[in-house]
């Protein structure tokens, strides 16, 4: 099944990002140590790629969510491959994991209104609760924001220079610790439609919503296991998850279907620019002129339109 084009409706946009491992292995499983390195890839990601904003960051056994305020797809995704390029290499050294890392490439999909930016958010918020793996939200051992949204605080983790630490190494120097380390510290930003909202009420919104997310599991039935945490972190990261269920990812993050259908239709009208200017580049020999926002091909490897369908799955 072909990958839809890459494509944001407007040049603020905001994404919910899915990763996921290969196979859906536990290669992401919760521990100190991957937790800090994938909070400093974030840090670092974030530091060179100024307009990008990061809300809120789920991090699971075998996959990645994101919510991030975005200028243009291209500045997207050259920070996904960043985070995950230097996600996999961290991951794939701690687990002793030397094959393909992620199943395939990362998923955005747009969200495009408040109330759906809150339940997305809820969303992120719930993982773990939701499985009944912990009866808390902050509960969670894997890179958590709840308690850095609540408190108004950061995530702290570190950024390793491997390429540095490798040519010093080569050279035959004497590498201590921490001499390549950077330690960075991410704040969150509130989500859009919470901009303009006091400090204090931005708190009592998250601290009603994951009181909610944690009486509905609760009503859900079903007591969570004691150890639930504790469980996790010794899975087994090479070992396939059970009983993972995939739906097919929904076009746009919307409360009505009157949106919904706008930003379909916007789309297909996307995706028919950028076939009739691929058209015009097969013909001319030359770049034609291809709709913003959208990832021009080179002339040498032009896709086959065909595969490519017009209406989000």
């Amino acid at each position: 099944m072909a990958r839809p084009l890459r494509y944001l409706s407007n040049d603020r946009a905001l994404v919910e990002i899915t990763t996921r491992t290969i196979q859906g292995r536990l290669l992401l499983r919760p521990s100190k140590e991957l937790n800090e390195s994938i909070v400093g890839v974030l840090g670092r990601a974030l530091e060179f790629s100024p307009g990008i904003e990061l809300h809120a960051v789920a991090h699971l056994s075998n996959h990645l969510h994101f919510l991030l305020t975005v200028p243009d797809a291209q500045l997207l995704a050259r920070f996904m491959c960043f985070v995950n390029g230097n996600i996999a290499r961290e991951a794939g050294r701690l687990h002793d994991w030397k094959e393909r890392f992620w199943g395939r490439r990362y998923r955005c999909i747009e969200i495009l209104d408040d109330a759906a930016a809150e339940q997305r958010l809820r969303y992120l918020l719930a993982h773990g609760v939701k499985e009944r793996l912990v009866t808390r939200v902050e509960e969670w051992p894997g890179v958590n924001s709840a308690q850095a949204l609540i408190k108004g605080g950061s995530l702290h983790g570190v950024w390793i220079d491997r390429v540095g630490e490798y040519d010093a190494r080569r050279r035959g120097q004497q590498v201590t610790f921490d001499q390549f380390q950077t330690r960075y510290e991410v704040k969150l930003a509130p989500l859009p439609a919470w901009q303009e909202r006091s400090a204090e009420e931005c708190h009592t919104s998250l601290v009603e919503m994951i009181a909610s997310i944690e009486q509905e599991a609760s009503e859900a039935g079903g007591a969570p296991g004691t150890d639930g945490a504790v469980r996790v972190c010794r899975e087994e990261p090479h070992r396939r998850s059970e009983g993972v269920k995939l739906r097919p990812a929904p076009a746009c993050h919307a409360s009505s279907r009157e949106r919904r259908e706008r930003f379909c239709k916007a789309y297909r009208e996307f995706v028919q620019a950028f076939r009739e200017a691929v058209g015009a580049s097969k013909r001319r020999g030359s770049r034609a002129s291809f709709p913003r926002p959208c990832f021009a091909p080179s002339l040498g490897f032009l896709p086959v339109l065909s595969a490519i369908d017009p209406a989000p799955s």
